[in-house]
């Protein structure tokens, strides 16, 4: 039976879900807290009992442990926070401080969430994955991010180009503009799942489809 201690979880009232780096993943999937996407993130191959016995700080100083979950904490503009500051996590995961997080932080108020990918069969791990999401203000984009796996020469990334959506509507014809750039942006390698021309294809296509969920979200 799982124990609820200090290390569990709690929200903030603040529009923010704040995380222990202690916290089993477990705990923090079955907070209710997170959209039912990225909770997605935390399934298939993470049987309740592999989340029981893993703990955010791992995930985050071995993200190859759950790409897709360290994928939809940087689409989501998830903050650490270190020796009383705020980072980026996507910041902090590039240097070697990652050790020092005390609190990781995740906004949920407002957001809008979609993921894609393409796998050999529904439950093998994907082969290239992208998570999205953004925020809207009265039709205007606040924050747009999506974050990949699969595409990159290390485990996850954030595809930069997303974020011009920021500032405008969110529309078809701007999610195509910026999923054609993400393919040009990624940095795939080759190996017997994928050649480098279909991860890169794949990336422009499961990030547009991703996008597309976030815009079907607003209806």
């Amino acid at each position: 039976m799982h124990v609820e201690d200090q290390k569990q979880t709690s929200a903030k009232s603040d529009g923010f879900y704040c995380m222990n780096p202690e916290a089993d993943l477990d705990s923090i999937y079955r907070s209710g807290s997170l959209s039912d996407v990225l909770r997605h993130t935390l399934e298939g191959a993470f049987s309740w009992q592999r989340r029981n016995e893993t703990t955010l700080e791992r995930t985050l100083n071995m993200p190859g442990l759950a790409p897709q979950w360290v994928a939809g904490l940087l689409a989501g503009g998830a903050m650490a926070h270190v020796e009383g500051k705020a980072i980026p996590l996507v910041e902090v995961l590039r240097t070697a401080t990652k050790q020092s997080i005390k609190e990781v932080c995740l906004p949920i108020e407002g957001m809008l969430w979609g993921q894609a990918q393409v796998a050999r069969t529904p439950v093998d791990e994907p082969i290239v994955f992208a998570i999205a999401a953004v925020k809207m203000r009265q039709g205007v984009v606040l924050q747009a991010q999506a974050a990949l796996t699969g595409v990159w020469p290390s485990s996850v990334g954030l595809a930069n180009a997303v974020a011009a959506l920021a500032g405008g509507p969110l529309t078809p014809e701007r999610i195509s503009e910026v999923s054609a750039q993400v393919a040009e942006e990624v940095a795939p390698k080759e190996n017997y799942l994928g050649s480098v021309e279909y991860r890169r294809a794949m990336a422009s296509v499961l990030t547009r489809q991703a996008l597309q969920m976030c815009l079907d979200g607003m209806e």
